[in-house]
Order: C-alpha cells, then structure tokens, then sequence
C-alpha cells in the first residue's frame, strides 16, 4: 500500500479544521506538519509529494485532534513568537501575546532615560519579558511567579535564547520572591485582570485550556493590583517605575491606585488598536 504524502496531509488538515470551525485552517495545517518534520516553509514545500511515514501520519491527525477541540496551536507546536524571538511554551503558563510588547516598548524606553540595572518582572510566566528585556541589553533581570511549573518554562527560555547570565527566576507570591535583593531600578508585571464572571465567557482556547491563574483577577480583576502597587514601593528605589499590562477598561482605577499609593508622573498607553494597555508610574526621588 503506498503511503500518503504532505500534501494529503495538508489537505485533510485544512478541511478539518475548517469544518472544525478553526480559522486559517491551511495555514495552521501547515505549522503543525513543519513541526512534526522539523523542516521550515520552504523545505515543506518541496518535499510536498514525499510519502510520509505511518507515524508522523497518526502524530499528525492527533494533533489536528486536539486543535479541533480548540487546543490553542502554540501549545500543540510547544512555540509562541515574541518579540521576534521563539518561546517554548506549555499549558503552565499564557501565551505571550503582541499587546505586551508594549510593554517592553516602554520599559526599553524608560531605560533609554534612566538606565536600568535590576528589574524584576512579577507574574513572569514564560519569561517572555525579562528575557526580552535583557536580551535587548537592559540590565540584570528577576523574573518571579508563584507557580513553579511556570518558572521551569521561563529556565527553558533563558537557556534556549542564550539570557541566563542575565536572568534569574524565582518562586514567590508578587514582589516577596524579591526579598534580600537591592531595590529595583524598574518593576514590570503583566497579571492576571479577567475579572471571575468573564472568565467563563472567553473564547474556548482561553478559558481551557490556559491557566486559570494567569486569567482570573478576581470579582471586578484588579486584585492583584490593589496587592502589587502598594507592594511594589517598598522594592523599588527613588525614581523607579511600576509598569503594568491592563485589561482595557481598567486604566482608570489602575491610575487611581497608583497615585493613591504615592506614585507619580503616571500615565496610560494604548496598544495598536487604541486600547488601554500599559499604566506607567515612577517614584519620586523624596518618596518614603
């Protein structure tokens, strides 16, 4: 019996899913066979009508499985983009997302005015910030979480992407990880902001398969700021920064939080689309 070729593959793939009701079926049907070969593009391409073993056949049609059931594709292919550079990522931590590049927009920014030497990054993840962050040359950089699961994906990065003299991870609830350390010129943080009752509503390669920890911000999904602000002060020094990704209603209370707690200079960034995305907060060098 003669075997299937990729193309065949690529066929059933794209109607599969479009039956699945996935979009750009052809297009994720073709990132999941790359994967399976380990061949880019253009090598796909001319390798389209070579028969493919029974094994990468029924890897194949498993993973188009799981993406039917709305398995998000980052997770199924163990890689997410960031910032131009590839992140592994598992079902332990969110999938970095563009909306926070503007983040590390504007701490490389901050760091063009006031040169960062330490910075620690709370809620990391996948380490996608501080890794980038250090990569494009700011200073020593702390990633912490309270999930050791996370802080496994965010050691695998830094190793992968070559940062881990420049990074370290550690366990802890927000800033507490961080004691002992000297204060942080910047602090980043990109937590969770769905409030409770939203969380249910979102689209199913969210709400699950992604973890419910990264996601849920509590009732209105601004606890972890009322805990992160005032929190944040007592490890940062005189003329650091807080900043923080928002949902995009929420820069208001945000702002409000943050100049309650004594920060200053603050302001609200958008993201390409015109959303609240980023409230930006600095120290004032007589702060107590």
């Amino acid at each position: 019996m003669s075997q299937n070729n990729a193309r065949w593959l690529l066929q059933q793939g794209r109607i599969q899913l479009a039956q699945a009701g996935i979009e750009e079926g052809a297009l994720e049907s073709r990132i999941l066979l790359e994967y399976l070969l380990g061949v880019s593009r253009e090598q796909l391409l001319l390798r389209e009508m070579d028969p493919v073993t029974p094994e990468v056949e029924e890897r194949f049609f498993t993973l188009l499985a799981h993406r039917k059931d709305h398995m998000p594709l980052q997770y199924l292919v163990e890689n997410a983009w960031f910032w131009g550079r590839p992140f592994y990522v598992s079902e332990a931590v969110l999938i970095p997302r563009p909306d926070t590049e503007i983040l590390v927009e504007a701490a490389l920014q901050f760091h063009q005015e006031e040169p960062v030497r330490v910075m620690a990054d709370i809620c990391t993840g996948s380490g996608c910030i501080p890794i980038t962050l250090a990569l494009e040359g700011v200073g020593f950089c702390y990633g912490t979480d309270i999930s050791e699961a996370a802080l496994s994906v965010a050691r695998k990065n830094t190793k992968n992407l070559g940062a881990e003299k420049q990074t370290a991870f550690l366990v802890g609830d927000l800033c507490t990880a961080l004691q002992g350390k000297e204060p942080m010129d910047l602090i980043t943080a990109n937590p969770p902001y769905i409030p409770t009752d939203e969380v249910a509503k979102l689209m199913p390669e969210v709400r699950d398969y992604e973890p419910q920890l990264a996601l849920d911000g509590g009732q209105d999904g601004l606890d972890f700021y009322r805990r992160l602000i005032p929190q944040s002060r007592t490890y940062l020094r005189p003329k650091g920064a807080l900043m923080m990704e928002i949902g995009a209603s929420q820069a208001a209370a945000v702002k409000e939080e943050m100049e309650r707690s004594g920060f200053r200079q603050v302001k609200v960034l958008q993201d390409l689309a015109g959303r609240d995305r980023v409230v930006i907060g600095r120290i004032e060098c007589d702060a107590g």
